[in-house]
């Protein structure tokens, strides 16, 4: 293009078809391009009017098909005109890029700066709004934190970030902080000192609640969210139900389970572990919870209704066909229907006939529930609060346990030594030929090691990641104001990590050694550290610090604390701990696990092995208990 304006500027050069062009401009215009064209036209290389150059300097491009009685000027004029030397145009692509960057310019501050300056003043008369709502006649300060964004407030970042973002917030306000979660300001607390503030609080600072979700698919007649009453009486009747005198009448029912899946999965060879775990949990949680035969023809329509419960309980509050509250509305008329018919015959009978001993029936939960409400003269139970308890032990005996006999299962596959040593243990006590119907309750539990692994898979990859609580009134909380009406949300995954000093599970890569927390040797000082707690010298975790070692034996009660504690702790923590160590126990004796492929851990809303996570189950040479 360049060389173009210089033929126009040579004084001796005649332009090739100048005579043709001269009063053509549409050639002229096809020949060397709009752009040039209108750079001759600007620059005075054509006679126009007044008018129409100032038309042009305004920015008001000329059509061409208009332009025809524009003439071309004189060869004279081209080589006297100063503006028309060469070198005085500018590049055409200078002319290119300078006009992409006033566009991209414009259009940064209209699409892009301008919403984000707006966004950001939101989030300012936002986060001003919710710190308004402290307590105003509290002398102390709201924790340091961020309230995120308008109603939403920071849901996106822990659904994103997951256990990093958490992470983050504590290595930066400690560990109180405030945020909003699930429609509310909330106060997250981590350590035990703080937990133990909470969980003792129940009831008189703070109070379980739970979303509208919640309450309409579980029930408001259970342990959940019943009132302080029917919380009381049902909680009570269901720890007896769970207690170790009725634990081994469900430990049989347990292992026969077990047994006949894990034969499945040797012949399958490879499984994707978490849909496996959720085959098993749910077909042996629907005998010895419930109640159901596990040949029933609608096993499998109460393990979809189970699904559609669970993925219910904190999703979107919408009656609406293809939404999830409906399937869970749904699932839960399908289990009240099914279980009423089970239960009324039961609920009717007479002393005589719900005691009969002869009877063939295999014991459950919900039938022993019923038969100690009897016994102790409990009038005010009802067939609705079966209904909703059964509920309840879908949500809680399902989902949670099916993750954490997943994230065992991985773990024991990438660590062959830990396996090696529970080998060991089953043969020293004993039990490494013998049939599985033979196996004890009493025996199982006599497993120190095999424990210690549950118990880790619990510490290390808590399948529950926190709860959330209701302040009742304004209370002080590490030197915070915890507002009343706020939500406060323990962390029982950070709160394991700062009993260790470290993160235990990041991803794929995890800690996982029973021998460093729970059948530690190597503390020191622990008599002293013990002692110093109990007569109050100093909060837990202080103490923890002095000791050399940190381990179950050092560290406070409220430490490890996957089933919750207080009086809000897991009902069925005695039947989740049975069917893990049977598990164990089993799995153990007849196969060699093989991670297959690569490991990741989702970590919200439940820790739990991926869905495309495959475990290889080898039969082991020596078969056992055939």
């Amino acid at each position: 293009m360049d060389s173009i304006f210089s033929d126009f500027n040579n004084s001796t050069t005649t332009h090739p078809g100048q005579d043709e062009l001269k009063g053509n401009i549409p050639m002229l215009f096809e020949m060397y391009g709009k752009q040039f064209f209108f750079q001759l036209l600007q620059n005075g290389a054509f006679n126009q009017s007044r008018q129409e150059k100032e038309m042009f300097s305004n920015g008001m491009l000329l059509d061409v098909e208009d332009s025809l009685h524009v003439t071309l000027a004189p060869q004279e004029t081209l080589v006297a005109g100063e503006d028309l030397r060469a070198g005085s145009f500018p590049p055409l692509d200078f002319l290119y890029w300078q006009s992409l960057g006033l566009f991209v310019s414009v259009f940064i501050i209209r699409y892009l700066a301008v919403p984000c300056a707006l966004l950001y003043l939101v989030c300012c008369l936002w986060e001003i709004y919710c710190v308004g709502l402290r307590d105003r006649t509290c002398l102390l300060p709201l924790p340091g934190g961020k309230m995120g964004l308008p109603l939403v407030g920071e849901m996106f970042h822990l659904f994103i970030f997951g256990a990093n973002y958490q992470r983050q917030r504590r290595k930066k306000y400690g560990n109180i902080y405030r945020t909003h979660m699930f429609g509310s300001p909330t106060v997250v607390a981590i350590g035990d000192e703080h937990v133990k503030r909470l969980l003792l609080g129940e009831g008189s600072v703070v109070r379980c609640r739970w979303p509208s979700t919640t309450r309409r698919i579980l029930g408001e007649d259970g342990i959940v969210n019943g009132d302080k009453e029917t919380h009381h009486r049902i909680k009570r009747l269901s720890l007896k139900s769970f207690s170790p005198k009725y634990m081994g009448t469900y430990a049989p029912i347990v292992q026969t389970g077990i047994k006949e899946h894990l034969k499945e999965w040797r012949d399958q060879k490879e499984i994707p572990v978490l849909e496996s775990c959720k085959q098993m949990v749910s077909k042996v949680m629907m005998t010895v919870l419930l109640g159901i035969d596990p040949n029933d023809p609608d096993i499998q329509l109460y393990i979809r209704a189970a699904d559609d419960i669970i993925n219910s309980i904190l999703s979107l509050p919408l009656d609406l066909p293809g939404f999830t509250f409906r399937k869970g509305l749904r699932a839960r008329k399908f289990v009240f229907d099914k279980l009423e018919s089970e239960l009324r015959s039961k609920f009717e009978a007479t002393d005589e006939e719900l005691f009969d001993e002869s009877s063939q029936e295999s014991p459950s939960v919900l039938l022993n529930v019923l038969k100690l409400a009897r016994l102790e003269g409990e009038e005010k139970l009802k067939l609705r609060n079966l209904q909703n308890l059964a509920l309840e032990f879908i949500f809680a005996g399902t989902q949670s346990l099916q993750c954490a006999c997943s994230s065992m299962m991985v773990h024991l596959s990438q660590r062959p030594e830990v396996v090696a040593r529970l080998r060991t243990e089953i043969k020293q006590h004993g039990l490494w030929e013998t049939p599985m119907n033979e196996v004890t309750y009493e025996e199982i539990e006599s497993l120190k090691f095999a424990d210690c692994v549950v118990k880790e898979t619990l510490r290390v990859t808590p399948t529950i990641p926190g709860a959330v609580r209701v302040a009742t009134k304004t209370f002080e909380l590490g030197g915070y104001q915890v507002p009343r009406g706020w939500q406060v949300m323990y962390s029982i995954r950070l709160t394991h990590e700062d009993t260790a000093g470290h993160v235990l599970q990041n991803g794929p890569k995890c800690e996982f050694d029973p021998d460093v927390y729970f059948n530690c040797k190597k503390c020191e000082n622990t008599n002293n550290v013990n002692q110093q707690a109990e007569n109050g010298k100093g909060s837990s975790s202080s103490k923890i610090r002095e000791a050399s070692h940190v381990c179950s034996k050092s560290a406070g009660a409220f430490s490890f604390i996957p089933f919750g504690k207080g009086s809000r702790m897991c009902a069925g923590k005695n039947y989740g701990l049975l069917f893990l160590r049977v598990l164990v126990f089993e799995l153990i004796r007849t196969a060699d696990l093989k991670l297959k492929g690569g490991c990741n851990f989702i970590e919200v809303p439940m820790t739990k092995p991926d869905k495309s996570v495959k475990v290889e189950i080898l039969p082991i040479a020596k078969q056992c208990n055939v």
